[in-house]
């Protein structure tokens, strides 16, 4: 018998018809409004690497405790990917905030394989990190992108989740004078709703964790070694084109289309039917229709409302 699928109850009321279909025809609107071009869509987000001990081994998993790869050395704090996808394919250079002060000389092989390193002490993304990833790479790559491509009066659009880092008054300042719209995805419904969450971070978790080989000497640099050529195979695999075109359809985005996400919803009688519960239910208790499988989730913090931030009016 396939073991039951849990789904937070915050996420499965927040997946109402009501609530979505709100979000895209905000979207909806931006996109005819403003006409803006597929290539100028980005998702940005990130994705962590812990690693947890466990007894006498350590364990490489993703951030939300779906896989593992034994691993028998020194503990390390989490390390954490930023990526930027387009919906048409593209994508910027992923971004790794590393836990130390200085980068590693074992680490420098990643920027060969254009993965930008930076280094904050912890490798948890803070808002003071998010402001400058953003002001320093992010906004200057999707600006020029911008001009070039279709020029000064062209805009963009960055689709983002809600968590509290996001909150940046100098981010969407710089934004209002660039052309640069921001959407907020609506709260607890990432799952269905960005792009990366879903196929381009399951590639990459999928990648990373089928082909990392633990490393047969002992210490932290055997162990950052055997890390790196997994990391920058499994960055490449999740920054397939064909993969994050596929995310993009399957969120409905590109081509805009919000009956792919709608479709894949529990009816009201489902939702109402959890208003009571506190923490968890299973798929086959309350649901009709099958909307994803739990191993595809990303958990994270959202605090926002839903909605677009029109900053240019």
């Amino acid at each position: 018998m396939e073991k039951p699928k849990y789904m937070d109850v915050k996420r499965l009321l927040a997946s109402s018809p009501a609530n979505i279909s709100s979000w895209f025809s905000l979207l909806e609107e931006t996109l005819k409004t403003k006409k803006i071009s597929q290539d100028l869509i980005l998702n940005i987000d990130e994705t962590g690497i812990s690693l947890c001990k466990s007894d006498n081994n350590h364990i490489i998993t993703d951030s939300d405790q779906k896989q593992s790869v034994l691993h028998s050395q020194q503990h390390e704090p989490n390390a954490t990917l930023i990526f930027g996808v387009y919906t048409d394919g593209s994508s910027l250079n992923p971004l790794m905030l590393w836990p130390s002060k200085t980068v590693p000389k074992d680490l420098l092989p990643l920027k060969f394989r254009n993965v930008e390193i930076i280094t904050n002490g912890s490798g948890w993304i803070t808002k003071t990190d998010y402001e400058e990833i953003m002001m320093q790479y992010i906004l200057p790559a999707i600006d020029k992108k911008r001009i070039e491509l279709h020029g000064k009066e062209a805009t963009a659009l960055i689709i983002m989740d809600g968590h509290s880092s996001r909150l940046c008054w100098p981010v969407m300042s710089w934004c209002c004078t660039h052309s640069i719209e921001i959407a907020i995805l609506p709260s607890h419904s990432t799952h269905l709703t960005q792009p990366l969450d879903r196929y381009v971070f399951a590639r990459f978790k999928k990648s990373l964790y089928s082909s990392f080989k633990p490393p047969t000497e002992s210490g932290v640099s055997a162990s950052r070694k055997a890390l790196i050529p997994a990391l920058a195979d499994a960055v490449s695999a999740a920054l397939d084109p064909r993969t994050i075109r596929k995310s993009s359809y399957a969120c409905g985005i590109e081509p805009f289309d919000p009956s792919v996400v709608l479709d894949r919803l529990p009816n009201q009688l489902s939702i109402a039917k959890t208003s009571s519960l506190t923490s968890s239910c299973t798929f086959s208790e309350i649901m009709n229709k099958k909307v994803i499988t739990s191993d595809e989730f990303v958990e994270e913090n959202d605090t926002h409302e839903e909605g677009l931030y029109n900053l240019n009016g």
